[in-house]
């Protein structure tokens, strides 16, 4: 079992350990080892709305890459409308 304390430090702050390190050290390292990471590539899709990216159960993202569609071209969209920073030039 852990054990947390409150330490003095030489300077008068406080500092939680947990099994004498630091809280922060020991979290990270909990994170390290409950976690692995993953990285998703996700098709841009607004239909609904907003779009939320969720890492798969017992993982992490560390990374997300949104792909635009490949019909989302300023051709395409009505002139001087922006879409996901895509502004439009159809007439």
């Amino acid at each position: 079992m852990k054990e947390g304390k409150f330490i003095t430090n030489a300077d008068g702050s406080t500092t939680f350990t947990i099994d004498d390190e630091p809280y922060a050290s020991a979290k990270q390292k909990y994170i390290e080892r409950a976690k692995e990471e993953q990285s998703k590539t996700v098709t841009l899709d607004l239909e609904d709305g907003n779009q939320t990216v969720y890492p798969d159960s017992g993982k992490v993202l560390s990374e997300v890459e949104i792909t635009k569609p490949d019909t989302l071209l300023p051709e395409n969209i009505k002139k001087d409308v922006e879409i996901a920073g895509v502004v439009g030039t159809l007439e």
